[in-house]
């Protein structure tokens, strides 16, 4: 018997490579965007030649980048994963448009709250449970009918019509609108992020191989 464990002890691993030119390259691709985007209309104009430098400077990295993973032994965002399952960039466009929906949601509402309907700023933090209450219900559902079922293509289709049928009444609100009314339109986004957001981040993984899962999830939001 401990000749035969002996021989099922799994051997050493092997180390793994970290690829540091590829972390170093979009590290400093996305920070000279931001720092474009920032910049841009506020300290310097959209034309001016620091805007325009950084600009050209995050597309140059983002070029290097990318010919960094095709040559990487274990890079940091495997090219496959783009073009393995047409899944996965479905599953990117959702987590992005639904995590711009629910961030710029949660941006904007507590100022329309304090500077419309006259809430204090702690007021303004509560009011958001709807929509915050509302995204774990659903997500929590999703998860449970998914596990029992196997099944959860129908919950981003639910989740997109909610999000396109919440943020249109988002977009009706006006000095007559009631928290009420808001509460009741926060819910309707916050139902459609909850049924988008975790199915779509299992469409990704499901989408690539297991050695590519922690890639994707990672990958998905940033598309």
């Amino acid at each position: 018997m401990l000749g035969h464990a002996a021989r099922a002890r799994p051997g050493p691993r092997g180390r793994a490579v970290v690829d540091w030119r590829g972390i170093a390259l979009l590290t400093g691709a996305v920070s000279a965007f931001a720092m474009a985007a920032t910049w841009a209309g506020s300290v310097y104009a959209w034309g001016a030649w620091q805007i325009v430098s950084l600009a050209v400077l995050a597309l140059a990295l983002l070029a290097a980048f990318v010919a960094s993973e095709r040559r990487a032994p274990e890079p940091l965002m495997p090219l496959r994963i783009h073009q393995g399952h047409r899944n996965f960039p479905l599953a990117a466009v959702l987590l992005t448009v639904s995590g711009v929906s629910l961030f710029g949601a949660t941006l904007y509402l507590p100022l329309y709250q304090q500077v419309v309907q006259s809430a204090s700023a702690a007021d303004s933090g509560l009011l958001l449970l709807p929509m915050m209450i509302a995204t774990l219900v659903t997500s929590n559902i999703a998860g449970k009918v998914m596990t029992a079922t196997g099944r959860y293509k129908v919950f981003p289709v639910l989740g997109s019509a909610l999000l396109v049928v919440g943020m249109g009444l988002l977009s009706t609100m006006d000095t007559s609108t009631s928290r009420f009314a808001t509460s009741a339109y926060m819910a309707v986004v916050g139902a459609g992020t909850g049924f988008t957001l975790q199915m779509a981040n299992t469409i990704a993984q499901n989408a690539v191989d297991l050695r590519d899962m922690g890639a994707a999830s990672g990958a998905a939001p940033a598309e």
